[in-house]
């Protein structure tokens, strides 16, 4: 599930949302969809739904009693309906919820300016600002960290990528080289997805970004433009580029293999509305007819595209599993529907009127929208779910250590029913395919095996047990690193809940000492004739250098004058691993002029590596012999 924007599209006439009807046998999920569930309005005429998490809590939009405006909510079982109100102005519009329920959506403040938003139920709704004036910010995504993703305009003019969350504020990610970038997504691993225009502005970019590398280019496939619109929990990521020679394409990413083209509908590629735990992309596109196509895709799978015998159908989420709900339309009425690869599609069922479905969360519960009491009147819905039993694996993060044999860490696998007959679960631990990815062997101990779930004589049956692996202790100070816990396929009739986590091995280590540069004070006599005489000006490091840094050197300035009494010059003195101390040379002119001392400045400047400024200012002092 991708607790990101839902794809909404209000057709002309009838239809509630664009799509159309997924064919073939109906065949049964892992669930049993129960009946549609009306989730009401904020007391006005109308509502509709947004994004759904695990907890069953769904973020939608409704207008007030004696309203037109609309007002973003969140609606959970107890509490129904909460109007999450506005920034001032008339407006909000929630955009994405993580599994806390903590909503972020846009709003105007007083003065019309669109600005971000992120509500939860103790802060209320908090602007989370702009890059500054009267510049707009649009928010995309949030993970369950609370770290929310965007774009905001920059200076009032280009767009740049934002990252916010509460400790650290709105932080520009800037741009690959061109002037406008945005934020698409962002995983639990503070992995975030988008595009970017590149030097020149001459194509934009699909990037990477994480706080160790920064914005990183993936490229764009040779074509004039492309976008990363999903990113899993493990670092794929998918998006689409438009090839030369036109139409759009869906791409699929991951760090080990680089960019792959997925290929296209009938026409093109509209959008990618989400990425599965193990890479299975959904999406929806338009033919030369403007006929709606809902696809899957993968690089293992291919592109395939959902069956319908109507002109129009829209995919627009897909769950850890790889579950896609959309809307199937353009007959009499529209309606919502559950597809899986190898089980087919089937309704979901509704009114009369018609309903579309626009997220789903892991356990398979579904969010949308209906017609209600006419084709007028739309509000908010839910589908839920008579779950089979699930098996899920919880993540864990441990930290290194220095020394020592290694360090046990556990990953709790439980069901969420007792098993009356012997369940089996497989697993396997392996490397990440992200920036962070520990490595395996030296690292953290990969491996693979099965849990086993058996009842007694007496009937008891533990629900959860715990796969185990080792961490590696090392003493380098180094960023956090990542791998990768998933879990296979149960058997005993149970399915699959969370069935992969990322987890993190934590850094101990601290971070050496930065090494800062200082000029020493020297003097020298100038002589009265013959050999110019040089003087040694110490510049030194505070600590040996642990790797390469390097400072410039400046002579010049000071009462004495240049080329007359001292040679004046600029120069970059580098620090190789282990120094920590270089002289430099300043030859001083000899002349017979009686006169006093004089000086030469010896500035530091530009320190690089790593290195920072001690004092950066000394004076050579030219003795007068005269």
């Amino acid at each position: 599930m991708q607790l990101r924007p839902a794809v909404i599209i209000v057709s002309i006439g009838a239809s509630l949302l664009a799509g159309a009807l997924p064919m073939g046998a109906p065949a049964a999920t892992a669930a049993t969809i129960a009946a549609q569930v009306d989730l009401g309005t904020l007391g006005g005429t109308g509502s509709a739904a947004v994004a759904i998490n695990d907890a069953g809590q769904i973020a939608g939009y409704s207008n007030p009693t004696g309203s037109t405006d609309q007002h973003a909510f969140r609606w959970d079982a107890t509490n129904g309906m909460t109007d999450l109100g506005t920034l001032g102005g008339t407006y909000s519009i929630p955009v994405a919820m993580n599994g806390a329920g903590t909503v972020v959506g846009r709003s105007p403040i007083a003065t019309g300016a669109s600005h971000a938003f992120v509500w939860d139920s103790t802060s209320g709704l908090v602007d989370i600002g702009t890059f500054g004036g009267a510049d707009t910010a649009t928010p995309t995504a949030i993970n369950d960290a609370g770290a929310v993703v965007g774009a905001s305009t920059y200076s009032g003019t280009a767009t740049h990528a934002f990252r916010w969350d509460a400790s650290g504020g709105l932080v520009d990610l800037g741009t690959l080289g061109g002037s406008g970038s945005g934020a698409m997504d962002i995983n639990d691993a503070g992995q975030i997805v988008g595009w970017s225009s590149i030097a020149g502005d001459t194509a934009t970019h699909a990037f990477v970004w994480d706080s160790t590398s920064g914005m990183v280019d993936i490229g764009a496939l040779g074509g004039t433009g492309a976008v990363a619109t999903v990113i899993n929990e493990i670092g794929q990521v998918a998006g689409k580029f438009a090839p030369v020679g036109g139409g759009t394409h869906v791409f699929w990413w991951d760090l080990a293999g680089g960019m792959i083209d997925l290929g296209t509908t009938s026409g093109y590629v509209s959008e990618v509305t989400g990425i599965s735990s193990t890479g299975e992309v959904s999406g929806f596109g338009f033919d030369a007819f403007t006929q709606a196509h809902g696809f899957v895709a993968d690089p293992t799978g291919g592109f395939t595209e959902i069956d319908a015998d109507g002109p129009l159908l829209v995919a627009s989420d897909i769950s850890g599993s790889g579950q896609v709900v959309g809307t199937s339309g353009g007959n009499d009425v529209d309606h919502a529907f559950v597809f899986e690869r190898g089980t087919g599609a089937r309704l979901l069922p509704t009114g009369p009127f018609g309903a579309g479905a626009v997220a789903i969360n892991d356990s398979g519960q579904v969010a949308g929208t209906a017609f209600v009491g006419g084709f007028l009147t739309a509000h908010a819905v839910t589908w839920i779910t008579a779950a089979a039993p699930t098996a899920a694996i919880a993540s864990a993060s441990v930290v290194e250590g220095d020394g020592g044999a290694g360090r046990t860490v556990q990953f709790a696998v439980t069901l969420s029913d007792p098993a009356t007959t012997e369940v089996t679960v497989p697993y396997s631990i392996t490397a990440s395919v992200n920036q962070a990815a520990a490595t395996s062997g030296s690292e953290f101990r990969a491996k693979s095996g099965t849990i086993r779930f058996k009842p007694t004589a007496s009937g008891f049956t533990a629900t959860t047990k715990y796969v185990a692996t080792i961490v590696y202790p090392d003493a380098t100070e180094e960023s956090d690193e990542t791998f990768v816990v998933k879990l296979g396929a149960p058997t005993g009739g149970y399915s699959l809940g969370t069935s992969i986590v990322t987890a993190r091995i934590l850094d101990d280590d601290p971070a050496p000492a930065t090494p800062a540069v200082s000029a020493a004070d020297a003097g020298i006599w100038e002589g009265d004739s013959g050999t110019k005489n040089t003087a040694k000006v110490w510049i030194t490091l505070n600590a040996a250098a642990t790797t390469t840094v390097s400072v410039t050197v400046t002579v010049g300035g000071g009462s004495a004058t240049a080329t007359t009494d001292y040679k004046a010059y600029t120069k970059l003195l580098t620090f190789a691993p282990g120094q920590y101390k270089k002289a430099i040379a300043v030859i001083a002119y000899p002349d017979t002029v009686v006169e006093g001392d004089e000086t030469v400045d010896i500035t530091l400047s530009s320190p690089g590596g790593g290195l920072v400024l001690g004092r950066a200012n000394a004076t050579l002092s030219i003795l007068g012999e005269e």
